[in-house]
């Protein structure tokens, strides 16, 4: 197992120094394969690790293989069914608004009877406020800028 790799599934790069983590990679890894470590003066202290994070660490690598193995396939069907119903609530969701009709009323008052009327209307769109959008071209405008850029001191440098 690669114990370095796995422990970045978990939270000890947070708590502990990257020397004291790879201290308790290299136990794990030495206990795995049998080989025994120095005691006398303790190996660790090299990297100005104790024993007590070392086995914290352990710890919580070793809760990683504790968790039951995810069924990947179980998991791409869950998500293909997320993805159609949210594919479908945005289907609705934009027929729900293509189709939606705004009423409005046009108040006409006849000064002659002093009769107010109010005659509803219907206007098709997304929103009641809608205005034309005046499209603009992608080249900038030869006009004089208010801007202290020198980019635009030059332009005025050179039309004098």
């Amino acid at each position: 197992r690669n114990y370095m790799n796995d422990s970045l599934q978990t939270d000890v790069f947070v708590q502990f120094d990257p020397e004291t983590i790879a201290c308790a990679c290299i136990y794990l890894s030495a206990r795995k394969l049998k080989i025994p470590l120095p005691k006398s003066p303790a190996w660790y202290s090299l990297f100005n690790s104790n024993e007590t994070d070392i086995q914290d660490i352990c710890r919580k690598i070793l809760k990683l293989y504790l968790r039951p193995k995810v069924i990947t396939e179980d998991l791409e069907k869950r998500v293909e069914e997320s993805k159609k119903e949210y594919d479908h609530a945005k289907k609705q969701a934009k027929e729900a608004i293509a189709h939606s009709v705004v009423q409005t009323e046009v108040v006409i008052f006849n000064p002659s009877n002093g009769i107010t009327a109010a005659i509803p209307e219907n206007i098709s769109s997304t929103s009641p406020n809608k205005k034309s959008i005046k499209k603009r071209s992608r080249t900038p405008l030869k006009t004089k800028s208010r801007s202290k850029s020198p980019r635009h001191l030059k332009e005025s440098k050179k039309r004098k």
